[in-house]
C-alpha cells in the first residue's frame, strides 16, 4: 500500500540512458531502500535542501591516473534538484593503458542508488592527458541527504577489473 503510493506520487517515467547521462528514477530510491522507513523517506522529500558544494576526493586505484583538481568540477555548483548537472573529469594517464569504461556509483545516504558502466575504449599512452563528461539530471523528486559519487576509469577484465584511477564527489541536497 505505502509503495504503491509513492509510486503514484512520484510517476514512473520512462527513461533511455545516453552514452554519457546518468538516469535515475524513481524506482532506484524504492531499490536503494527508501521505503524501508516510510517516515524517513517523507522526512527527507519534505525537510529543506542542504544544497553544499560537491567536495571532489580520490578513491583507492592503481595510480596510473593523477587527477587534475584544478580541471575537475560540477556545473552548477551547487547541485540543483530538477536540474542537469555536468561533471567534468581531467587528469593524465601515469602509465600506458587500455581504458574499457568509466563506471559511476552512487548512493543516497549510504544506500545504494545507482550503478551503470559508461564504455570508453580507448588506449592511452604515459602522460596522455584525459578529458571526460557526463550529465547527470538530478530529479526534481530526488530526497534530501548526502549523494556519494565514485566515478572509476577501469580496464575490461570482468573478474578483478584494474582501476587506473578513482574520484569521489560528495554533496548535500
Amino acid at each position: 500500500m505505502i509503495k504503491a503510493a509513492f509510486l503514484a506520487i512520484l510517476g514512473l517515467a520512462t527513461v533511455a540512458t545516453a552514452a554519457d547521462q546518468i538516469e535515475i528514477t524513481p524506482m532506484h530510491f524504492i531499490k536503494a531502500g527508501a521505503l524501508s522507513s516510510p517516515l524517513s523517506m517523507v522526512k527527507s522529500l519534505t525537510r529543506p535542501a542542504l544544497k553544499d558544494n560537491v567536495v571532489w576526493g580520490a578513491c583507492a586505484d592503481d595510480k596510473k591516473f593523477k587527477d587534475d583538481k584544478t580541471k575537475t568540477y560540477n556545473l552548477p555548483q551547487p547541485p540543483v534538484k530538477g536540474s542537469n548537472v555536468q561533471l567534468f573529469l581531467a587528469g593524465t594517464f601515469m602509465d600506458d593503458v587500455d581504458l574499457a569504461g568509466l563506471k559511476v556509483f552512487v548512493t543516497w545516504d549510504n544506500n545504494p542508488l545507482y550503478v551503470n558502466d559508461f564504455p570508453r575504449k580507448a588506449h592511452y599512452d604515459e602522460g596522455t592527458p584525459y578529458k571526460d563528461n557526463i550529465t547527470w539530471l538530478i530529479p526534481s523528486f530526488a530526497p534530501s541527504g548526502h549523494y556519494h559519487v565514485e566515478l572509476t576509469l577501469h580496464d575490461s577484465n570482468a573478474k578483478t577489473p584494474e582501476v587506473y584511477g578513482c574520484l569521489t564527489a560528495d554533496f548535500n541536497l
